[in-house]
């Protein structure tokens, strides 16, 4: 996963640059997280935009043995970070096949979404597109699967497109972009989505839209009304309970936003608890619709190879209240 060294990290690229507060390479980074010894190892800041809704800025970890050791699985990767807390939004590796670019983090598990054996050929709706790492890995793994993706702030969309491979992946005419309000019930196409993809965050924490059971409603409203289609989301913060986070204030952000689905899904929300490697506590949850019988076991059956080493580490539990 992408640790909290690693977060804590990014966020020290942040606070460098907002300190210089202008696009140039980081020069002696003398924050606590970080120590170059040399120019070429530093990361930089490739692009910079201010918004109505984000601080939106494009990072490069160099390809270089002489990077710092707490930014190391980054080498050679652009990530995208907003607002301020130095979360990474979107990561991408040039020259590298999305299929074999593994971020060891929660984007991998969206992307399994149409393992699972119910699931139809219909389009996928992936709201929070950010620059397009799920949309990409799906594309890569999926190839005949039509997605549409909705993001708030087109300054997000224009760094993806400069600069994180997105304009590659709308080229193939298999991701369509819409710029605009993912939650809004009129973001959806006729006949309505086979999956969809939630991964909306605003200055690093879960919208509290999500935890309300009208929004819950109007997600599932864009469904296609056929058996197999499922909402997957990532839920950040794992709930209250879980992996050592018991008194976070944003595990009960989680479970709110776990209870209002479990409501309007009939009971039919199942779990994943994502570790950190640094210590094992629970990092992400990540949720989906459906029955939960056989949920397992056809995603150990159908899951892409390069992606199978999620299924032996991890198992589905059902939510419930």
């Amino acid at each position: 996963m992408l640790t909290n060294t690693l977060c804590r990290a990014v966020r020290g690229i942040a606070h460098t640059y907002k300190q210089k507060n202008r696009i140039r390479s980081i020069h002696r980074c003398q924050s606590d997280f970080f120590s170059f010894s040399c120019q070429e190892a530093e990361p930089r800041i490739l692009y910079q935009a201010f918004s109505p809704h984000n601080n939106v800025r494009v990072v490069e970890i160099p390809d270089h043995p002489m990077v710092d050791h707490s930014i190391r699985e980054l080498k050679g990767s652009r990530i995208l970070v907003l607002d301020q807390s130095g979360n990474i939004h979107s990561i991408y590796k040039p020259g590298m096949p999305s299929d074999q670019f593994l971020t060891k983090s929660y984007w991998e598990f969206l992307a399994t979404m149409p393992s699972f054996n119910d699931f139809n050929q219909g389009p996928i709706g992936i709201l929070g597109l950010g620059a397009g790492t799920v949309a990409s890995m799906l594309h890569a793994h999926y190839p005949n699967h039509m997605m549409v993706g909705w993001e708030l702030d087109p300054a997000v969309l224009m760094a993806g497109r400069l600069y994180m491979g997105l304009d590659q992946l709308e080229a193939t005419g298999k991701l369509v972009c819409h710029t605009g309000d993912a939650l809004n019930e009129a973001s959806t196409v006729p006949g309505g989505f086979s999956g969809i993809i939630v991964d909306i965050f605003s200055n690093g924490a879960l919208p509290s839209t999500l935890t309300e059971e009208s929004t819950w409603k109007g997600i599932k409203g864009r469904l296609a009304p056929q058996p197999g289609s499922r909402v997957m989301v990532n839920l950040g913060q794992s709930p209250v309970g879980v992996g050592g986070r018991d008194m976070d204030p944003q595990g009960f952000v989680t479970l709110k936003a776990l209870r209002s689905m479990h409501n309007v899904f009939e009971g039919q929300v199942s779990v994943l608890h994502i570790r950190n490697m640094d210590d094992e506590i629970t990092q992400n949850t990540v949720a989906i619709t459906g029955p939960f019988e056989g949920l397992q076991e056809a995603w150990q059956k159908d899951i892409p190879d390069k992606l199978k080493h999620l299924t032996d580490a991890y198992t589905w539990e059902r939510f419930s209240l």
